[in-house]
């Protein structure tokens, strides 16, 4: 039928480059449908974005913020530039300023283009909406991703109360359980506590090789050898043997 005829003709001028006339085309296969599917809005999306134009491909799509998310997690890598998912993010921000996602996502692309401080400042953005009735895992999935950063930069003690926020948010996160625990054994200090966040991502995922091996080398800074060496022998046994981490301890 037409709307495949000219399905194929946008596909041939996305090849091309002519986004242009790809954008005809959809506008044309929108007409004979009745309306915008969600086809070719996320085409319509894709086709602003190669050419640089964040500000229509938002609009194109600002109907469905979800898409926005889900098409960063599925499609980073398709950005013509990092710089596009910021901006992206800032303008979907300007609509949503509680959706975690999306200064997550400005965290991350700032510290990967060497912004360091305004990686850490989008992420206390973020930080400082949270509230009673923010989703717990939101929350931690933001806090965990600035306590990784602090600690890269090695800010330790920011590093560690980050984490101890993200574990009174949601105490049975594991991720940040885990990383805690292994952060404070580093620090040398709280072994004690570290050790129990430890024992608790164990008890919530026994077979996790990554949690065996925190838990083993938690014990090994404490010199309990004997339980040091069963423990990291049973996260050999789940699959640390595939882990460079788990095989050094």
């Amino acid at each position: 039928n037409r709307t495949d005829i000219l399905d194929n003709l946008v596909s041939l001028y996305e090849e091309s480059g002519k986004f242009n006339l790809a954008l005809r085309t959809l506008d044309r296969i929108d007409l004979l449908d009745g309306g915008e599917s969600q086809q070719t809005q996320i085409q319509r999306f894709q086709a602003y974005l190669m050419m640089n134009d964040v500000d229509s491909a938002y609009l194109s799509i600002r109907s469905n913020p979800k898409w926005i998310i889900q098409i960063l997690y599925d499609n980073i890598n398709s950005f013509n530039e990092l710089q596009q998912v910021r901006q992206l993010c800032i303008l979907a921000l300007e609509d949503t300023p509680d959706e975690f996602d999306y200064y997550y996502f400005i965290g991350i692309m700032e510290y990967q283009v060497g912004q360091e401080a305004q990686s850490i400042s989008w992420l206390k953005r973020g930080e400082s909406r949270i509230t009673e009735r923010t989703v717990p895992a939101d929350a931690t999935k933001l806090l965990s991703l600035k306590g990784d950063l602090l600690y890269r930069m090695g800010r330790m003690e920011e590093c560690l109360e980050t984490y101890r926020r993200a574990i009174e948010i949601n105490p049975d996160d594991v991720g940040s359980l885990n990383n805690y625990a292994y952060f404070q054994a580093l620090d040398g200090k709280n072994l004690q506590q570290a050790l129990a966040y430890s024992a608790r991502t164990i008890e919530l995922e026994p077979t996790n090789a990554t949690y065996l091996d925190t838990y083993a080398w938690i014990l090994f800074v404490l010199k309990r050898y004997d339980q040091a060496r069963e423990y990291i022998d049973l996260a050999l046994q789940y699959g640390g043997d595939e882990s460079a981490a788990v095989l050094e301890h």
